[in-house]
C-alpha cells in the first residue's frame, strides 16, 4: 500500500504530539512493507530522520499540481491529512479531495485535537501579557471574548459559521478519524452531522518502544514531572503552578521537585508566575530531544491541560512508571486512564482535590508503585503494531467500498 501523508510542518518529534504520530505511524507501515510519503508545508529547524521514501515541500502556488504528480506517480492508495491549522485545511483538503478524484485513493481527514477546542478563550491576564510582548492583537482579543461569552454562548451566537467550519473534514474527506468514539460523537454533535459510518475512531501509539522495568520503581526519584508545549490556552500550566505552592504548604513534601520540560510562548509568563508565587523545588528544564530520562526519574506526572485530543504525555509517563494525575477536561481522558487504577482523575478545575491527589501519591509509596504496575501493563494496549493493524484494517475497508 503507498501513503501519503500531508502535514504543515517537516516532521520534527520536538514540534508536538501530531507530528510524534506520523513519524510512530510511517515507520511501522514501513517496517510493515509499505510505502509513505511525506507533503509538508513548512521546513523546520531540527527535521528528524524518517523512513519516507519521499519528501515534498508544497509550493503555495503549485500545490495542486505538485499533489497531482505524486498522486500518479507514485500510485498512492491512501492520503492521510494530519493538518491541524484551519487555515492549511481550508486551503489543502480541497485540492487534496479534487486529486484524488478519479483516482483509487482515498483521503483520511484526521482530527488529532479535541472538537470543541477553538471555541475556549484563555485566562485574561495570559491573553493581556500576550499583547503587551507584542502578540496578535485580534487572536488575543478573540481569546478574551471567547473567554467571557463562555463555549455555549458562543455556540449559540456563531453556530452557522462554526458548522461550516467543521464539516470541512466531512466535505472533503472520505473517512474522518478521531481518537475515540466519544471524540467522534462531540465532532457531530459541533457539526450538526449524524454520528455515522463516516467517522471511525482509532487510538494514538505508544511513543516508544520499551518499557520501564518493574523493578525500577521502587527506585523512582521525589519528582514531579510536566512535559508540555509552553502555551497557557491549551496547557494551563499556571493551574499546575498553583497547585505546586499549595503541595509545599504541608512540610511532609519539602524535599519533592517539579521539573517542567517543554518549551513555548509562554515560557517567560510562566517563569515570572514561579517566582510571584514564591514557589521553591521549581526548574524549567527546557526543550529536550530524548524525554525519557526524566521519565525513568519521575515519580508522578501532572496534566492541567484546558483540552487535549489525546495527550501522549500520559502514555508516555505510563510506559515509564510515572504515575498522572490529571484534569477531566476531555473527553478521551478514560480511554487512557481508570481512576485510582492506571492513574487519577480530578474534577476539571477543582484545586482542592488536585492538590489532594498528588499529596496522596507522594505521602504513600506503596499506592503510588500499585498504580505505576497497573499503568505499565494497561498501556500496552496502544503498542504501535497493534495501532497500526487498526489503521491498515481501516485502509483496507475504505478502498474495499470504492464503486
Amino acid at each position: 500500500m503507498n501513503i501519503l501523508f500531508v502535514t504543515e510542518n517537516e516532521i520534527s518529534q520536538q514540534l508536538g504530539g501530531t507530528e510524534r504520530i506520523t513519524i510512530t505511524l510511517s515507520d511501522e507501515f514501513t517496517r510493515l512493507g509499505h510505502t509513505c510519503y511525506l507533503a509538508f508545508c513548512k521546513r523546520s529547524d531540527h527535521p528528524d530522520i524518517c523512513s519516507f521514501r519521499q519528501t515534498l515541500l508544497l509550493d503555495e502556488h503549485r500545490a495542486q499540481e505538485q499533489l497531482c504528480e505524486l498522486l500518479q506517480r507514485e500510485s498512492i492508495d491512501i492520503v492521510v491529512s494530519n493538518l491541524v491549522g484551519i487555515s492549511y485545511k481550508r486551503r489543502l483538503l480541497p485540492i487534496l479531495y479534487a486529486a484524488t478524484r478519479g483516482t483509487k485513493a482515498r483521503v483520511v481527514g484526521c482530527y488529532h485535537a479535541m472538537p470543541g477546542e477553538d471555541l475556549l478563550g484563555n485566562r485574561i491576564d495570559n491573553s493581556l501579557y500576550r499583547i503587551r510582548r507584542g502578540g496578535s492583537l485580534t487572536a488575543n482579543l478573540k481569546d478574551i471574548a471567547l473567554t467571557i461569552l463562555g463555549p455555549k454562548m458562543v455556540r449559540r451566537i456563531f453556530r452557522r459559521s462554526i458548522t461550516r467550519k467543521y464539516r470541512l473534514m466531512d466535505d472533503y474527506s472520505d473517512r474522518i478519524v478521531l481518537h475515540t468514539p466519544e471524540a467522534c460523537r462531540q465532532y457531530a454533535q459541533i457539526a450538526w452531522l449524524p454520528f455515522d459510518g463516516r467517522f471511525a475512531a482509532v487510538n494514538s501509539a505508544l511513543s516508544y518502544d520499551t518499557f520501564l522495568d518493574e523493578a525500577a520503581l521502587a527506585g523512582k526519584a521525589r519528582v514531579v514531572l510536566i512535559v508540555a508545549r509552553l502555551d497557557e490556552k491549551p496547557k494551563r500550566i499556571s493551574f499546575a503552578l498553583k497547585a505546586w505552592k499549595a503541595i509545599l504548604q504541608d512540610g511532609r513534601f519539602s524535599s519533592w521537585q517539579l521539573k517542567i520540560v517543554g518549551g513555548g510562548p509562554d515560557e517567560a509568563y510562566y517563569r515570572r508566575m514561579a517566582r510571584r508565587l514564591g514557589l521553591k523545588n521549581v526548574s524549567f528544564e527546557g526543550r529536550v530531544a530524548d524525554l525519557t530520562a526524566y521519565y525513568r526519574e519521575a515519580s508522578i506526572f501532572l496534566l492541567t491541560s484546558a483540552f487535549e485530543g489525546w495527550a501522549l504525555t500520559l502514555t508516555e509517563s505510563q510506559q515509564f512508571g510515572v504515575v498522572p494525575v490529571a484534569l477531566d477536561s476531555y473527553v478521551s481522558l478514560p480511554t487512557i486512564i481508570k481512576d485510582r487504577e492506571t492513574g487519577l482523575i480530578v474534577p476539571d478545575g477543582d484545586m482542592k482535590a488536585f492538590v489532594a491527589a498528588v499529596r496522596s501519591l507522594m505521602a504513600d509509596d506503596a499506592l503510588r508503585e500499585r498504580i505505576a504496575r497497573s499503568g505499565l501493563v494497561s498501556c500496552r494496549r496502544f503498542t504501535v503494531d497493534k495501532i497500526a493493524r487498526d489503521w491498515l484494517a481501516l485502509f483496507e475497508d475504505m478502498l474495499s467500498r470504492q464503486s
